[in-house]
């Protein structure tokens, strides 16, 4: 399962990807409740990133398995459902040349 430095290396990436991508989205996202779904889905799928990184091959063996499938499935769900839907994407972007009357 690896040692200690597998795991801080896993961890580093973790926080430097998934706070990355959270940052990205808090421009795109005017929602706040869905920024902290957007954050826990980021630090899952960077986990998921840092796990197949430091494993490789290792990654789909018994112990790891157990970890690395239901992280990466998680933050694919929590990534998705952060994002703004349909009609609340309209609303939220209004068009920079509508002129109110």
């Amino acid at each position: 399962m690896g040692t200690i430095g597998d795991w801080g290396v896993i961890v580093a990436i973790s926080v430097f990807i998934g706070l990355y991508g959270w940052l990205r989205d808090i421009g795109h996202k005017p929602y706040i409740n869905k920024l902290r779904r957007s954050l826990a889905g980021w630090f899952l799928f960077s986990s998921a990133i840092g796990i197949w990184e430091t494993f490789r091959s290792r990654v789909f063996q018994v112990p790891l398995v157990f970890i690395f499938v239901p992280v990466a499935v998680a933050s694919i769900i929590l990534i998705y459902y952060a994002r703004p839907r349909g009609s609340q994407r309209d609303r939220a972007e209004p068009l920079a040349d509508h002129k109110p009357r």
